[in-house]
Order: structure tokens, then C-alpha cells, then sequence
């Protein structure tokens, strides 16, 4: 995919036809939500990227759906329900480390500090 936002096209490649799509950029982004990369969906999370590796690997969350950018490179694209699904799923396989005097800490945001977040940032 190549976007122009000068010119208003973007450019859509089919990789298993290998045909080629012009398109106006301002058509083509109402049909879609706001998607994240691993890396800004671990910082969501209070976590690193290799975790969402990793987590997805085990199967603990459910694989990312992958998409080829420009150098036809396959990258993670997660949705605002897929981070939360995942945050779900990890509170429940990680309470936290405990501590000598028997208090779980964790730094995993709350669902509702999630949410705030979204909505400060994305408005949503």
C-alpha cells in the first residue's frame, strides 16, 4: 500500500495476484477503524512487543491480522476490540508479581484506565 495524501491516492498492491489498485485515499479510509501496531499496542499494555510475540506464538491471544505495507513486508495490525481482548487475556494469565510482604503489584492498566486512554488520545 503507498499513500499520496498530496495527491489523494493511495495505491493498493494484491500480493497473491500481484495486480495493482489506485484508489482516492479520501474514499478509501472511511471504511476502516483505527488500527495499531504491536509495538504501540504493547506500550498500551505495559508491555513489550516480544510479549505479544510470544503470547501469540503460545496461543494465548489470538494471531494479529497481517497485512503488507509497501516493501511487501507482512505487518501486525491490531483493531481498539483486539486490544482489548488481548488486555482481557492477559490479566487473567498475569496477576502480578508478589512481593515479600504478600501484595501482587502489576503493571498492567485497568479496562478503565485503557479506555480513558483511547478516549484521550483518539477521541473514541
Amino acid at each position: 500500500m503507498f499513500v499520496s495524501r498530496g495527491t489523494d491516492d493511495i495505491i493498493l498492491f494484491d500480493l497473491a495476484s500481484g495486480k495493482k489498485f489506485q484508489v482516492l485515499y479520501s474514499t478509501f479510509k472511511y471504511g476502516f477503524e483505527r488500527a495499531f501496531k504491536v509495538g504501540a499496542v504493547a506500550k498500551m499494555i505495559g508491555r513489550s512487543p516480544r510479549s505479544i510475540y510470544r503470547y501469540e506464538s503460545a496461543g494465548v491471544i489470538e494471531k494479529a491480522k497481517r497485512y503488507a505495507d509497501h516493501m511487501g513486508r507482512g505487518i501486525r495490525l491490531y483493531t481498539k476490540q483486539d486490544i482489548l481482548d488481548i488486555h482481557e487475556m492477559v490479566s487473567e494469565i498475569h496477576a502480578g508479581r508478589p512481593r515479600k510482604d504478600k501484595r501482587v503489584v502489576s503493571n498492567l492498566p485497568s479496562r478503565a484506565e485503557l479506555l480513558i486512554d483511547f478516549r484521550e488520545r483518539f477521541g473514541e
